[in-house]
């Protein structure tokens, strides 16, 4: 029988990480401590013991408070100092992103350019992209540039964050929808609302029909190529037989 003399010596250095995020699951160890019966660890507050409890190797998960690691050694003759590791514990934060029309608008012109731009919260150094056209991933950098946006196509980004400490690492942004205006053709004629015949130097009015004009049409009435007016009606001050009219 080999005689145990004294407590036994204190605990080597423990091993796991000394910083975590809040919530984390991390084992830590220690080496064996000759003539020891078990092992007695204390954890931060809050944190919860689940496996390892008397032996040199525990599970824990932590909570959200930082503190010491320690672990003692005991036999039949009396318990060790303390060995200690302080852990730092990194509180969780949220993901999120919004994205916006950067270039171009809603409603735009058909075949017209139109850039997404995505921006991150949280989402650390390198944070990752994917953007969704109708549910079809489309593009993974911070814009999506289209040309061929249809009416009512859906777009949305998910983003993913590189910080070690998050709630959860990808976030989605909320749908946009791309309003798209058919391309139209203006047409315009022209007209006299002067009685025909008319005598030399007598006043004729002419007025223009369009469609497709927008709210504020420009018009260009020239006479034989030189421009008079930009009202919808136009009369002139005197016409000479065979003046060409038109308004563009």
């Amino acid at each position: 029988v080999t005689p145990v003399n004294g407590a036994p010596a204190t605990p080597g250095t423990i091993s796991g990480n000394a910083t975590a995020c809040e919530g984390a699951t991390e084992d830590y160890s220690i080496a064996a401590v000759p003539n020891t019966n078990f092992y007695t660890w204390t954890l931060p507050a809050g944190s919860t013991l689940n496996s390892g409890d008397s032996t040199t190797q525990i599970e824990t998960t932590f909570g959200s408070t930082s503190g010491n690691i320690t672990v003692t050694a005991t036999n039949g003759c009396g318990t060790s100092a303390a060995s200690t590791l302080a852990i730092t514990l990194t509180p969780n934060v949220t993901p999120a992103v919004t994205i916006a029309i950067t270039d171009g608008s809603s409603p735009a012109c058909n075949g017209t350019s139109v850039t997404y731009t995505a921006t991150p919260t949280n989402g650390g150094a390198n944070p990752t992209y994917a953007w969704y056209l109708n549910g079809v991933q489309v593009a993974n950098t911070i814009d999506y540039t289209s040309t061929t946006f249809a009416d009512g196509d859906q777009i949305y980004c998910e983003m993913t964050s590189d910080i070690t400490c998050v709630t959860q690492p990808t976030a989605t942004s909320s749908v946009m929808t791309q309003n798209i205006q058919p391309n139209v053709v203006p047409t315009i004629s022209i007209s006299n609302i002067t009685a025909m015949p008319v005598c030399d130097g007598d006043t004729i009015a002419f007025t223009s029909a369009v469609t497709n004009e927008g709210s504020n049409p420009i018009y260009d009435w020239q006479v034989n190529g030189v421009s008079h007016g930009i009202m919808a009606t136009f009369s002139p001050d005197s016409l000479s037989n065979g003046d060409t009219v038109i308004c563009t």
